[in-house]
């Protein structure tokens, strides 16, 4: 679909897309909403897993447990604030990079005059320039995804922490079945909880991918009245 909408293009269109820019669509944008599919099911799954969990620990550790559900809510709640800093840190770094690969693409057109006026060096410092600010954004969404990775690795620790502290500040004698069936359903929270940054990334990444494309497709395409398609041409060689 995005290559025969290449082709389709109209001559204004193409102004405002390199080729680098559409190959970026049919080889990045696209294998990202493809492998979308595999984590398509895995955000209402680690819901059902973390409301089950925290449904046996009610059972086990009674009023207790609404210490795991608050102390749940927290770590969603970050996890949202981080969340939206990712969506912004992905736009900018998809926008930094598109603008430096239809950089690269005008001075690869152009380059018998670059070097033909010596501006060789010249436009290598912009390419440079480009790329630096590429890099700047790519660490701050990889140092904002890794803050999330910790985040939720270390949820199950601060859940378990807040639950059996409130359940001794209510002064209830802890037992050995009930310690062992919480860590146990704690064990059971760090699977759904774990997945959820790389979801998470793959979600905001497959949004900004979509949105993409969609601004792709809906471009203007030639006027039929001002094309002519020539039959093939046939040969009895």
């Amino acid at each position: 679909m995005i290559y025969n909408k290449g082709l389709t293009l109209s001559c204004q269109s193409k102004q405002g897309h390199s080729t680098g820019e559409i190959l970026n669509f049919m080889s990045i944008d696209a294998q990202r909403v493809s492998d979308f599919s595999w984590y398509m099911n895995d955000p209402w799954m680690v819901i059902v897993q973390i409301a089950l969990a925290l449904l046996i620990l009610y059972k086990n550790l009674e009023l207790a447990s609404i210490s795991a559900l608050v102390a749940s809510i927290i770590v969603m709640l970050a996890n949202s604030l981080l969340s939206t800093l990712l969506v912004n840190y992905q736009d900018k770094l998809m926008e930094s990079k598109d603008k430096r690969m239809r950089a690269t693409s005008e001075i690869l057109k152009n380059m018998r005059i670059f070097k033909l006026q010596g501006w060789e060096m010249k436009f290598l410092s912009k390419i440079v320039e480009l790329r630096n600010g590429e890099i700047g954004w790519l660490k701050k969404y990889l140092y904002t995804r890794a803050v999330t990775s910790f985040l939720f690795w270390g949820a199950p620790i601060f859940v378990s922490l807040a639950t059996f502290g409130t359940y001794m500040f209510m002064g209830i004698p802890l037992e050995l079945g009930k310690i062992l069936s919480a860590l146990a359903t704690f064990q059971i929270l760090q699977e759904p909880i774990s997945k959820l940054p790389d979801t998470i990334s793959m979600i905001i990444q497959t949004k900004v991918s979509l949105d993409k494309i969609a601004s792709f497709l809906s471009l203007d395409d030639l006027q039929p009245d001002i094309t002519e398609r020539l039959p093939r041409a046939n040969s009895d060689i």
